[in-house]
């Protein structure tokens, strides 16, 4: 089948108006624009003249297209902030540990134990499930949670059993 001016346009019209939002930026255009295309070249064989008019099918095939687009990206920016709960201090590996990692683990209940009680409620708790849960759990903003974790992290580096976390990066959503 044969994709005419209009269609084109409105697949560019289509990626233009993604980008800057959802995480997509100006590099992804093209890539939007191929997805795109290859969306409604698959689903315009499934088209049936008698149900509909050419232009009305692919503009119903290229909404359903960016629907999955957009599903898409939110899916992995879950799963990428996902990836990053816990108490990230770089501690131990949990496969073949040196001499010297097997001392460290000895030292986390005394070191744990020198915490403030919040804090060291916050730290057993991380220890085992994830951020929104020890949130639920110890009845914590957002806020204080991040902030006991900051100060678990700082403890945990002036005793030597850590090195200092990144900055999280909140994830960019639109243009700058």
């Amino acid at each position: 089948m044969k994709l005419d001016l209009r269609t084109h346009r409105l697949i560019q019209y289509q990626a233009n108006q993604l980008v800057g939002r959802h995480g997509f930026t100006r590099s992804d255009r093209d890539d939007l624009q191929q997805d795109l295309y290859l969306g409604l070249l698959s689903g315009m064989r499934r088209y049936d003249p008698a149900r509909a008019s050419g232009r009305t099918y692919a503009s119903l095939i290229l909404r359903r297209k960016i629907s999955a687009i957009v599903e898409s990206a939110r899916a992995q920016r879950r799963d990428r902030r996902r990836v990053h709960d816990g108490l990230d201090l770089n501690l131990l590996p949990s496969r073949n540990p040196t001499p010297e990692q097997i001392d460290l683990r000895l030292d986390l209940p005394k070191v744990i134990a020198r915490l403030p009680a919040l804090d060291q409620r916050v730290a057993e708790a991380l220890a085992d499930v994830d951020q929104a849960k020890t949130a639920r759990q110890l009845r914590l903003t957002r806020q204080q949670l991040r902030s006991a974790r900051a100060r678990i992290a700082d403890h945990f580096v002036a005793r030597g059993l850590a090195e200092k976390p990144e900055p999280e990066q909140p994830l960019c959503v639109g243009t700058p």
